[in-house]
Formats: structure tokens, C-alpha cells, sequence
């Protein structure tokens, strides 16, 4: 959160020094597709941490289902 306010702040600093340049509308497409990077590199590793959790599950729950090979 600290990270994005400090990029919007910088946004709205060159908007204002600079008004001339469209600044925003590249600033939010830049910030849209960076969020959705970061979505992307977390839910790859919450994924992975899910997945074995649930296969021990269901390795202790149906005895010996779901180990991973």
C-alpha cells in the first residue's frame, strides 16, 4: 500500500509539473499491469503451498491417497 501510494503521489507530481504529458493514462495502465503481475507471482506460490497441504490430506485421510509421486 506504501508502494502504491507513493507511485501515485509521484504520478500526480509530474501530472502537475508536466500537464502536457497524458501521464495518468499510462501510469494506471503501468500500475494495472504490474498488480496483475504480482497476482500472478503470488497465486503461482499460494498454489503450490495449497496443493501439498491438501494432498497430505487426503494422504491421512484415505491412507496413502493424494501422496505426491
Amino acid at each position: 500500500m506504501v508502494v502504491g501510494l507513493i507511485y501515485n503521489i509521484g504520478l500526480g507530481l509530474i501530472g502537475r509539473l508536466m500537464p502536457q504529458l497524458q501521464i495518468f493514462f499510462i501510469g494506471q495502465s503501468m500500475q494495472a499491469g504490474l498488480q496483475l503481475w504480482v497476482m500472478i507471482l503470488t497465486l503461482s506460490g499460494v498454489m503450490m503451498i495449497f496443493l501439498s497441504r491438501f494432498a497430505e490430506a487426503l494422504g491421512s485421510l484415505f491412507g496413502g491417497w493424494g501422496t505426491p509421486v
